[in-house]
């Protein structure tokens, strides 16, 4: 799938914005786990351990929230 996004596209304030929202629904533990991979994106692996927490179906979910809202942001910018 690929980076989810850019350092360079956005700030880190934006990105941060982006990621919590993206979480909001996760359990504390979950939230928590999930935000150390985004934050330390290494695709496959990354993606591989977010299968083992979230399973496919919904990383597929939170990835796509994470680009959509990415793209709104950058769109806003424009």
């Amino acid at each position: 799938m690929g980076a989810v996004f850019r350092s360079k596209d956005l700030s880190e304030k934006h990105r941060r914005i982006i990621i919590n929202d993206a979480i909001r629904d996760l359990s504390p533990n979950t939230k928590e786990s999930v935000l150390d991979i985004l934050e330390q994106w290494k695709e496959d692996e990354s993606e591989r351990r977010l299968d083992d927490i979230l399973g496919m179906d919904e990383r597929k979910k939170l990835i796509n929230r994470i680009i959509d809202r990415s793209n709104q942001l950058k769109g806003d910018k424009e």
